[in-house]
C-alpha cells in the first residue's frame, strides 16, 4: 500500500512539474542540411525551404543563435525542453507541426534570415560569391520576416 501513494505521489510531482507537457526534442545537427544551405550560399539559385529541410512539418522558426531558452520559447509560443541557453553562434531552426515543436536543428553557421516561415517558403541567394547570406521568402509570411539578410553575413574577401 505504501509503495502505491509513493507511485502516485510520484506521477502527482511529474506531472506537475510539467515534464509531460511538452516532449523532449533535442538540438540536433544534421550535416546534410548544414551542406545544402553552404553549396547555396553566392550561387543565385532559389530552393524551396522544404526541399532542403524535408520531414513532417507546418511551419518553421529560424532564430539566430547565441539565445536563451526563454527567448525561444517567447518566439514559439510553447514550452521548448532544450538548455537554458542555446550557445552555438548558429541559427536554429524550430520545425512545427500543429503548434508544436518536432524537430530543432542547429545550422552550425549563420545564414538565414530571422522569422517564422511556412512550407511555401523559398531560400533565395545573390550570384555573388562574397555575399553568403541567405534570404527566406515566403508567401504566406509577414513581409518584415523575409527581408534579405545584409552584408554582416559576407564572407571576407579573398586574393
Amino acid at each position: 500500500m505504501r509503495t502505491r501513494w509513493m507511485v502516485v505521489a510520484g506521477l502527482v510531482a511529474l506531472l506537475g512539474s510539467g515534464c509531460v507537457a511538452h516532449p523532449s526534442v533535442p538540438v540536433e545537427s544534421d550535416e546534410r542540411i548544414a551542406n545544402e544551405l553552404r553549396s547555396l550560399r553566392g550561387t543565385g539559385r532559389t530552393r524551396p525551404l522544404k526541399d532542403v529541410v524535408p520531414g513532417d512539418w507546418d511551419a518553421v522558426h529560424i532564430l539566430s543563435g547565441p539565445m536563451s531558452r526563454r527567448l525561444v520559447e517567447r518566439t514559439v509560443g510553447v514550452p521548448v525542453d532544450m538548455d537554458e541557453v542555446f550557445l552555438e553562434d548558429a541559427d536554429l531552426l524550430l520545425l512545427m507541426r500543429g503548434g508544436a515543436v518536432v524537430r530543432v536543428v542547429s545550422t552550425g553557421f549563420h545564414a538565414l534570415n530571422n522569422g517564422r516561415y511556412s512550407t511555401s517558403a523559398q531560400l533565395v541567394t545573390a550570384q555573388d560569391p562574397n555575399n553568403v547570406g541567405i534570404g527566406v521568402v515566403d508567401p504566406n509570411s509577414p513581409p518584415s520576416s523575409s527581408a534579405p539578410r545584409s552584408s554582416p553575413r559576407q564572407a571576407p574577401a579573398t586574393s
